[in-house]
């Protein structure tokens, strides 16, 4: 554990690319004039990237054939929420998880850190309360939840409330396809 480390025993890690020091093994894309990815992918992305044109496809094509078994009202609560989860499922996908990026700290401060529990040494970041380091991603993540395969990156501060509506959504819009369907049988 950290308190078995001593100062001796720091090498800073080699950088692997450019942008590891904030991105890990996830993919930034559309920069903001900082210099900061507006958008991430997570290691996993095409996990993501499966799980979307799966949800979104069969999703769809499950209301559009019970379109017909549909009362207004309930075609309209359908469609609002398949639209809903639609853009939280996106936005969680493709938001900032929470990455806790590194602040400039001269060697001393780090040698000062180095046996805290506090200090990343993958990363070289001191790490907020509650930040945890996700091998999978290779970041620490402010208040990770958990590793997502859904979404191929982790659940994190800045997207946990979005993950929950996300799931809220998706049970609003079965919901709303299972309660056609019943409706339609005991019609028929």
């Amino acid at each position: 554990m950290a308190s078995n480390l001593e100062v001796k025993d720091y090498i800073p890690m080699p950088r692997r690319r450019v942008w590891h020091s904030t991105l890990g093994n996830c993919e930034g894309f559309i920069y903001s004039s900082s210099g900061f990815p507006l958008f991430i992918l997570g290691p996993q992305w095409i996990y993501f990237l499966g799980f979307t044109l799966c949800f979104l496809c069969i999703i769809f094509l499950f209301i559009i054939s019970a379109q017909h078994l549909m009362t207004p009202e309930l075609s309209i609560f359908t469609w609002i929420s398949y639209i809903l989860f639609v853009i939280s499922f996106l936005y969680t996908g493709l938001a900032d998880p929470g990455i806790q990026f590194p602040i400039s700290m001269s060697q001393q401060d780090i040698l000062k850190h180095f046996t805290d529990r506090k200090f990343c040494r993958v990363c070289e970041v001191l790490k907020e309360e509650g930040s945890l380091h996700c091998i999978e991603c290779d970041l620490c993540i402010r208040e990770k939840k958990f590793h997502s395969l859904i979404f191929g990156k982790c659940i994190g501060k800045n997207i946990y409330v979005w993950y929950k509506i996300t799931r809220v959504f998706g049970m609003m819009t079965c919901c709303g396809i299972l309660v056609s369907i019943a409706y339609a049988m005991i019609i028929h």
